[in-house]
């Protein structure tokens, strides 16, 4: 698990170390899209597919608690109805947050921030919100097969995705 999360927070620090590169602006924008970006998407994917007591109630889409439960009965046809409801609504939720990051660059400018820092955190959060399918169906697809006991799958992913993220970011040093 802590390998996990260590492979995991590799990719924001290759972008970051990269990104740092390029300069103090790019660097700034970076870090105020991965903020915004925190906030207003990976923090409610994972809020969702973890536990919420409203999602739960109307969606029944904690996956944490329903996969568990679910599997501990000998449910495993329960198991993977719970995995394609929480995914379907993970992706329903890439609704607002694509209007949200789409128009990031209006709110930025409206909170205040810089016209160069707002241009380019919108580019880094509309460029950011191609892979958020693909987060949102990992974390699912995480607590999906945690309940079951596995535990490696997510780091053999991740084994394979962090060098290439680091590869691809230091391939943008050259340019």
């Amino acid at each position: 698990m802590e390998l996990t999360a260590v492979l995991q927070q590799s990719l924001a620090l290759a972008t970051v170390l990269s990104l740092g590169h390029l300069g103090t602006t790019e660097l700034g924008a970076s870090a105020l899209a991965s903020m915004t970006a925190s906030i207003t998407g990976t923090a409610i994917f994972q809020g969702i597919a973890t536990y919420s007591l409203l999602f739960r109630v109307l969606i029944r889409s904690a996956l944490d608690t329903l996969c568990s439960q679910s599997w501990g009965s000998g449910n495993p046809q329960l198991v993977g109805l719970h995995l394609q409801r929480c995914v379907l609504l993970l992706l329903l939720c890439h609704i607002p947050i694509a209007f949200i990051w789409g128009f990031s660059e209006h709110i930025l400018l409206a909170l205040k921030q810089e016209p160069d820092l707002s241009r380019l955190a919108s580019r880094y959060l509309q460029i950011l919100f191609l892979g958020m399918p693909g987060y949102a169906i990992f974390e699912a697809t995480k607590r999906f097969l945690q309940c079951q006991g596995i535990f490696g799958a997510s780091t053999f992913v991740l084994f394979i995705a962090a060098p290439i993220n680091a590869v691809l970011c230091i391939s943008t040093w050259a340019l």
